[in-house]
């Protein structure tokens, strides 16, 4: 027989999994759903951002990496700056490598393709494409939402 209590990890699992699964085709949709136009513009600053954590009260720490991108693009008679390479905004990560190799693909002064939303081109990218660090919302979505299937089936056949 199974209690109240029983049901309470398997639930929790199942709600944390759907929210991921949630989070990344939130943003799936809203990329493919938004209409893009196309202007040309060039890269006025480009480095690579460290920030780094406290991960408790010693001396550890931990790194993040973002690449700073900056390009600027005319519309009509109207200049705008962006910053995001990649549709859904600005991200950090740990793998400096990755950072690096965005960064060295847009050095300053360079001609650039900037995408930006129909009607509102302060929304605007380089790339028309999600970033990585969306799929481990989905990856952990999946996990948690199977581990807590597992859980209830197991908890209801004991």
């Amino acid at each position: 027989m199974l209690d109240a209590f029983g049901y309470v990890a398997p639930v929790v699992s199942i709600f944390f999994g759907v929210l991921g699964i949630g989070l990344f085709f939130h943003e799936r949709y809203h990329f493919f759903k938004t209409s893009w136009c196309l202007a040309s513009g060039y890269v006025v600053k480009s480095f690579v951002k460290e920030r780094y954590n406290r991960l408790d009260q010693d001396t550890s720490t931990a790194f993040f990496y973002e690449p700073v991108v900056e390009y600027e693009f005319e519309v009509g008679q109207k200049k705008y700056k962006g910053e995001n390479v990649y549709t859904g905004g600005k991200f950090r990560t740990t793998d400096k490598i990755g950072i690096s190799r965005i960064v060295k693909k847009y050095p300053e002064k360079l001609r650039v393709d900037v995408y930006y939303k129909a009607g509102d081109p302060a929304v605007s990218c380089l790339e028309k494409k999600l970033h990585g660090s969306l799929y481990p919302f989905l990856y952990l979505g999946v996990v948690f939402f199977l581990v807590g299937i597992c859980m209830l089936s197991y908890q209801m056949t004991s």
